[in-house]
């Protein structure tokens, strides 16, 4: 699953100035958006259904994931070393809720073990499935 949005752009005005109020709104739709992408079509009826007992979801809810995730890229946005691009990383939860594994691709190797390290501190609570994997870009400058 690959989400087509970068997290974060801001908008630009025609005088080249940013646009600070919908940038705002338009960074909170890109989330929304990015997250209904990431997690679309994983919901199905079998993985809704409850089994041993367990109160436990199936798998993170999608606010949690988002927060996880502003949350990391927040700690991610410098690794660019002063040049900007898109790191596209893949997210392994486990269902202990912690980061598993972050493959980042997209970004020179040393920019992609900076994102790497920022991500493996994002945390969902705990969830039934084994794992959970998300794909996300973040902006890094």
């Amino acid at each position: 699953m690959r989400l087509a949005c970068c997290h974060g752009t801001a908008g630009m005005t025609s005088s080249g100035a940013m646009s600070s109020s919908s940038s705002t709104r338009r960074r909170s739709s890109d989330i929304d958006s990015l997250l209904d992408s990431a997690l679309s079509g994983m919901m199905t009826t079998a993985m809704m259904s409850s089994s041993g007992g367990s109160n436990l979801p199936d798998q993170p809810a999608r606010d949690d994931v988002g927060r996880a995730l502003r949350g990391a890229s927040s700690r991610v946005a410098s690794c660019g070393g002063g040049t900007a691009s898109v790191a596209n990383a893949a997210i392994t939860f486990g269902s202990n809720g912690r980061v598993r594994g972050v493959r980042v691709t997209g970004v020179p190797p040393n920019v992609a073990s900076c994102v790497a390290r920022g991500v493996r501190g994002a945390r969902v609570p705990p969830f039934r499935r084994s794992t959970f994997l998300v794909n996300y870009p973040f902006r890094v400058r």
